[in-house]
């Protein structure tokens, strides 16, 4: 089973891409794949996706959210054991100074998802696509952090988070759904 989250629209981001880009996964016909719709929310998001975790055995999760200042789709390769947020989430939580998500938890975790096979497919689709090492320290980190946690707990769990950036219209997301639906179906 793979596990797809997303984001809703947060800040003055009116569209969450990666909103959109569930609507359309849960459309699929694809039999082994859960959306799951996440609030920007500090104390819900990992509460919301914990609760996800006990009910179903996930092989892959794979996390998107939106990097308003990217131009490609980012497979984030770390994830950082820091939140800290220069502007508040959808209920006016907030993290101004870096503080650690684990306290006892390392400095960072490696994904141990496949990461070059899926550059590599997105690539084939001529998906402008890029592997980074920093996906801030907002609330997708956050999640990335913990998700990354369960997977060094049990290595039969693949985690990765993707960056999307803003993708208009409807119809990109539409397509880039297609070729996510793809490779899930290699995997």
């Amino acid at each position: 089973m793979i596990l797809v989250t997303g984001f809703e629209p947060f800040a003055n981001n009116r569209v969450n891409p990666s909103m959109i880009l569930m609507e359309v996964l849960a459309q699929s016909p694809f039999a082994n794949l859960d959306c799951l719709l996440l609030p920007v929310d500090w104390h819900k998001t990992v509460e919301i996706l914990e609760r996800q975790l006990a009910l179903k055995k996930y092989q892959t999760i794979f996390h998107f959210g939106l990097a308003s200042e990217r131009t490609k789709i980012s497979l984030e390769r770390f994830a950082y054991n820091s939140k800290r947020a220069n502007q508040t989430d959808n209920n006016q939580n907030s993290f101004f100074r870096d503080s650690c998500i684990n306290p006892k938890g390392p400095a960072y975790i490696e994904s141990n998802a496949p990461i070059s096979k899926l550059f590599h497919h997105l690539e084939n689709f001529e998906v402008p696509v890029e592997i980074s090492t920093d996906p801030g320290r907002y609330l997708c980190n956050y999640l990335y952090y913990y998700s990354l946690q369960k997977s060094a707990f049990d290595k039969t769990i693949y985690s990765l988070f993707i960056h999307l950036p803003p993708l208009e219209p409807r119809s990109k997301v539409e397509q880039l759904a297609q070729v996510f639906t793809e490779y899930f179906k290699l995997i």
